[in-house]
């Protein structure tokens, strides 16, 4: 959704695209604005995804960071706050979306 979203709607300024499922590499290359990718260790390589982001909308406007540590859901419904490396990958990601947003929304 926050790839068609980034793709065909001009009120998007920014999306992050944490543990994301059902994304397809050739869609990077519509993406309108900047996006930042946050898989887990469940979801599949998104660096060429990433590499497209970054040939189309500059490397300031996109970033990358895998969580190999937690799986799909690590921050959602299914996030288990008792395991601490969860709890690390949470507060790393939402710091990160926090930064992300907050330098492109300024612009």
């Amino acid at each position: 959704m926050s790839v068609g979203a980034a793709t065909d709607l001009s009120e998007i300024g920014v999306s992050a695209l944490i543990h994301p499922s059902s994304v397809t590499t050739d869609e990077a290359n519509f993406v309108k604005s900047p996006m930042y990718l946050l898989p887990s260790m469940s979801e599949p390589d998104m660096v060429p995804f990433y590499n497209i982001l970054r040939t189309n909308l500059g490397e300031d406007n996109c970033g990358h960071r895998r969580f190999n540590n937690v799986a799909h859901g690590f921050i959602g419904a299914r996030s288990n706050y008792s395991d601490p490396d969860q709890v690390a990958a949470v507060n790393e990601t939402l710091s990160i979306i926090h930064t992300f947003f907050d330098k492109e929304l300024q612009k």
